[in-house]
């Protein structure tokens, strides 16, 4: 059975880690995996990946005479007749549509299925759909025309469900974006001299991921400046812009913050794996947004570290009902608020650390396995 990912990455396909884990989830259980991609590099490629799927990354001359950011529904246009005169030209049993852009394919799809049910059409929602599109006359049908919509956690799926007619309602399931077993297990490489030495033997909190303003980064840096022997480790990159910001507000914030840049995931324990907590915020800039539960807070779950968390209620109902760290009720924008988390957490780390281990195993992606052989077993019968 032929199953065709389409995705688009502003990165490199090899970095999309949620396409790439569910391939070889679909691989594993003998499914043939092929990928059309457009990555943000924009190159013509073909090979195979480490754990065996066909790709194909596609150039867009559109992409080379505009500009980015311009003339978007043209480039859009062009990629969808490129997908489309891959899937003419080939065999395929199972479209596996990413997201949004490759959404013209639904229907050459459809039409398909219109001749031969044994088509199938998977369209998998890694982020929201916009309100716009949620709101449309056109979103129902895309939905009816797909086999089977997922999801990454439950509040997304009922937030979308509540609006659409009820008869579209069992076409959604849930596929969380938990990490993969093999971060659960890595072992933390030997200690960083540098980053030692600048440590000095003091706590400190964590913050993963781009050192962002809506991600709070100014608002938890503000909150180590109220504590004692407390200290920030950014693990990923500062834009030059976010920097400035930073050293005119606190000119020797290095002695207490400490920016790795961008890190490789194979580094990253050795800021993990002894950090106090993870700071996890996310302004609720828009639905997606405050329904979202991103890598960096499972990667703490997983490695044993507390969270300090907004109440976007994905984390919110994780870290109550598991009770791993503490939800801050101004989502961040008060940075007294954080200070008073990170201490609260000292001094149940030793409780909230036990309980995170406890409960990691629940937050690992091949425990979703069953989801996926329902989904072939489902494909295979025809019972969509």
């Amino acid at each position: 059975m032929k199953v065709v990912s389409i995705v688009t990455t502003n990165r490199s396909l090899a970095f999309d880690d949620r396409v790439n884990k569910e391939c070889k989830t679909l691989i594993e259980m003998g499914l043939d995996v092929d990928i059309i991609a457009l990555e943000g590099y924009n190159k013509l490629s073909k090979g195979v990946t480490k754990y065996g799927a066909n790709f194909i990354t596609l150039h867009l001359l559109t992409r080379k005479y505009f500009r980015s950011g311009s003339m978007l529904p043209l480039k859009l246009l062009e990629w969808n007749f490129r997908i489309l005169a891959i899937l003419i030209s080939k065999k395929w049993d199972v479209l596996w549509l990413n997201d949004f852009d490759g959404i013209g394919t639904l229907f050459y799809a459809r039409l398909l299925n219109l001749f031969s049910s044994k088509k199938k059409i998977i369209w998998d929602h890694h982020e929201l759909a916009t309100q716009g599109l949620i709101n449309s006359f056109i979103y129902p049908k895309l939905i009816h025309w797909s086999d089977v919509v997922i999801h990454a956690n439950v509040e997304r799926v009922q937030f979308t469900i509540d609006k659409l007619p009820k008869k579209l309602h069992n076409k959604f399931c849930v596929v969380e974006n938990y990490p993969g077993i093999d971060f659960l297990n890595a072992q933390s490489p030997n200690s960083n001299v540098d980053f030692e030495n600048w440590l000095k033997g003091d706590d400190y909190v964590l913050f993963q991921g781009a050192a962002l303003t809506y991600r709070m980064v100014l608002e938890c840096i503000a909150a180590v400046y109220e504590i004692p022997d407390i200290k920030l480790v950014i693990l990923g990159p500062c834009e030059d812009e976010i920097k400035d910001l930073i050293i005119n507000r606190w000119p020797r914030f290095e002695q207490k913050v400490f920016i790795t840049g961008w890190t490789p995931q194979s580094d990253f324990f050795q800021y993990m794996d002894k950090a106090i907590a993870s700071l996890v915020f996310y302004e609720n800039i828009d639905d997606n947004h405050w329904l979202c539960a991103p890598n960096r807070f499972y990667n703490a779950i997983l490695r044993s570290v507390p969270v300090i968390c907004g109440p976007n209620p994905p984390m919110k109902r994780i870290v109550e009902d598991m009770k791993i760290g503490i939800c801050c009720k101004s989502n961040g924008k008060d940075h007294i608020e954080i200070a008073s988390a990170v201490s609260l957490v000292i001094e149940q780390n030793d409780f909230l650390r036990s309980q995170c281990e406890k409960v990691k195993y629940k937050f690992i992606w091949q425990n979703q396995n069953d989801i996926f052989k329902d989904l072939v077993e489902e494909i295979k019968k025809g019972e969509f």
